[in-house]
């Protein structure tokens, strides 16, 4: 079996945090933030942190913020000023093309670029 090539950190009683920062110091406050995002109670799975990691305006730059049943647009480059828009459709998840498809958690069917489904409503992210 292969060596975990990640450490892990506890947030509480949030999720796990693994970070891929083997030789990269981490600043105390980045830390902080990835403990605070880790409690978020729509967390999937677990924080994910890249050897760029440092403090952000919102949340630490170099993190992935797996959701399930929500999006934090704020999350998309608050630092740099890009992110996204999300725009209501009058699509439903039934009238999305199946290549779209990515992946299948809890049985909402995630598709790519319509990552939010709402009282099946697609919600397109631009």
């Amino acid at each position: 079996m292969q060596a975990e090539n990640y450490s892990e950190m506890q947030a509480g009683n949030g999720k796990p945090i693994k970070l891929w920062t083997h030789g990269v110091p981490v600043e105390d406050e980045a830390k902080k933030q990835l403990q605070n995002i880790a409690q978020l109670p729509f967390i999937f799975k677990h924080v994910a942190v890249m050897p760029d990691v440092h403090l952000g305006k919102g949340s630490t730059i170099g993190s992935v913020i797996p959701t399930l049943g929500a999006i934090i647009p704020a999350a998309v480059g608050v630092d740099i000023g890009c992110g996204m828009m999300a725009a209501r459709t009058s699509l439903t998840a039934i009238d999305l093309p199946d290549k779209l498809m990515c992946q299948h958690f809890s049985g909402h069917k995630v598709k790519q670029q319509f990552a939010a489904i709402q009282n099946q409503r697609a919600i397109h992210i631009h």
